[in-house]
């Protein structure tokens, strides 16, 4: 679902904030998104890129797609202060990576290993994912489970239940799980640069009410034990067929996306099942459920 919302600003940024609850993997995210970001347009100017010409490359389109994407989202929130931060950031992730490749290749001598865009995105992508071993607990579907389990359970089991042998196997996964992370938080790079950017904002002070709201949703989902993964409020890991069928009466227009793609972005059980996913619209909606909190001020309103 974070993947396909992505303008459902309110649903983004609560996300953001009950995957990332602790300060290691915040500071971790600060430090690798924008690496990852840099890194990016990195790998496009090495492989569309020529040694005379790496400022001429594919990064261009893609720095022109995110900077559009980047606009919109600060328009919801008709925040100037944020857009003109994350497009003069974006900016300077464009400069640095696309230079970096110009440094890096040379006289068009073949690159060193360490220098591989490969190699440089799986080492910021693999610390930004392992970095959730910092957090308390494992959300739903990442645990194979509909709710939120103890890091440590999920990685060792209950010593009461669990045998030696199972307690193997079960690391024996992980990972592929690491692997599927470092993927995962590669993709949602660019996606969260602003979330990031704004939450700096308002760490410095900037729109304090805003603030508040949104984290005032979060802490609630939170103080439950049970925040909600597809919606803003409590219910966990609610399958998608549940949401299927709670959607079912929502007379917005909306879509159902069926394939693998789009089942991984939801974990392990959504893609075996190959359910769809409810796309987000612009105007913000998620199939709320009846406990979500609503209303607020204007500007938080989808």
């Amino acid at each position: 679902m974070a993947h396909v919302t992505c303008l459902n600003l309110e649903y983004q940024i609560y996300l953001n904030q009950i995957l990332h609850t602790s300060g290691g993997a915040w500071l971790t995210h600060v430090v690798c998104i924008p690496v990852n970001v840099a890194l990016l347009f990195y790998a496009l100017a090495i492989h569309t890129g020529s040694p005379g010409s790496m400022f001429m490359n594919a990064g261009l389109l893609v720095l022109a797609l995110l900077a559009a994407w980047y606009v919109g989202m600060a328009a919801k929130l008709r925040s100037k202060l944020w857009g003109a931060v994350a497009l003069a950031v974006l900016a300077g992730l464009w400069l640095v990576g696309t230079a970096g490749a110009w440094f890096a290749v040379g006289e068009g001598a073949e690159l060193a290993w360490y220098l591989r865009p490969i190699t440089l995105i799986a080492a910021a992508s693999g610390l930004q994912a392992y970095s959730h071993l910092f957090e308390a607990n494992v959300p739903p579907r990442a645990n194979f489970q509909d709710r939120w389990q103890p890091v440590r359970e999920f990685i060792w089991g209950d010593p009461a239940t669990v045998t030696l042998r199972s307690r193997l196997l079960r690391l024996a996964w992980t990972p592929i799980g690491g692997l599927w992370g470092l993927v995962d938080e590669w993709w949602a790079s660019a996606k969260l640069l602003p979330l990031y950017l704004l939450e700096l904002l308002w760490a410095l002070g900037y729109r304090r009410a805003e603030r508040d709201y949104f984290r005032g949703l979060s802490l609630e989902a939170l103080a439950s034990g049970d925040p909600a993964l597809d919606w803003v409020g409590v219910g966990g890991g609610a399958s998608v067929a549940t949401l299927g069928e709670a959607c079912a009466d929502d007379q917005q227009a909306w879509v159902w996306v069926w394939g693998l793609g789009l089942g991984l972005g939801l974990g392990p059980r959504a893609w075996v099942w190959g359910l769809g996913l409810r796309l987000g619209s612009s105007s913000g909606s998620t199939c709320h459920q009846p406990r979500t909190r609503r209303g607020g001020p204007d500007w938080a309103r989808s």
